[in-house]
């Protein structure tokens, strides 16, 4: 559902950039303009780089809160 997908990776790339992780923002804003475009080629074959990315962030706000 293409349509979900870009709301909630433009939600992530809001929140992403407002914290200052700027490249899980890139990438997210990337799949919010395909996916709002239907190129489900692009969000398929990026989708594992966006994943990541958001790992990464994950475990390092993960560190920090604990």
């Amino acid at each position: 559902d293409m349509s979900n997908y870009s709301t909630l990776v433009h939600s992530l790339k809001s929140d992403s950039k407002y914290i200052g992780f700027n490249k899980l923002a890139e990438l997210s804003y990337n799949h919010e303009i395909k996916s709002k475009a239907n190129d489900y080629v692009y969000v398929k074959s990026n989708f594992n780089d966006l994943e990541r990315e958001f790992i990464r962030i994950f475990n390092i706000v993960e560190k920090y809160l604990k």
